[in-house]
């Protein structure tokens, strides 16, 4: 019967308790546009908005930001890195309550694509989680990664 009542406990003050950074309080959405001069090539006009009731911080880098987070559900569609650094620096960023993070990427395609949906790994971090003298790798391999998935949209022609 104590096994019961822990068990029904522990069930219960993780929903009552859920932690306010889940799927359901951060939210990834973005549009696509053709690219100036560049067959395939996409700019893509993306927003992470935080829903919750506390400041939200996640992991980018100093060199092409959160292009390395980002993945497509087509094997066709690649994030087009436009500048490859030789070293990048992990970056803290914040996002406030009802707020919102503003970014832009490119994506390039490979063959026959008319639709696409785009995948953000954000790496979370706590208020004080430093990433002072650490490497984005390693950061990533230690902390917990949020997936959020945006819509599927059609390409423009």
């Amino acid at each position: 019967m104590k096994l019961l009542a822990i068990c029904i406990s522990i069930l219960l003050s993780s929903v009552l308790f859920a932690h306010p950074h889940s799927k359901d309080s951060i939210s990834f959405d973005y549009r696509i546009k053709n690219s100036v001069n560049m067959k395939g090539v996409y700019l893509v006009n993306a927003t992470i908005l935080n829903n919750s009731s506390e400041t939200f911080y996640f992991l980018s880098e100093s060199c092409n930001g959160l292009n390395y987070y980002i993945t497509a559900t087509s094997p066709k569609v690649i994030t087009y890195i436009v500048i490859n650094c030789n070293g990048t620096a992990p970056i803290k960023n914040s996002i406030a309550p009802k707020g919102v993070y503003d970014f832009t990427f490119r994506i390039k395609t490979a063959g026959d694509v008319s639709r696409v949906g785009l995948n953000l790994a954000l790496v979370k971090l706590s208020k004080n989680y430093s990433v002072k003298n650490k490497s984005a790798g390693s950061i990533r391999k230690k902390l917990h990664v949020l997936t959020l998935s945006g819509p599927v949209l059609p390409l423009p022609h």
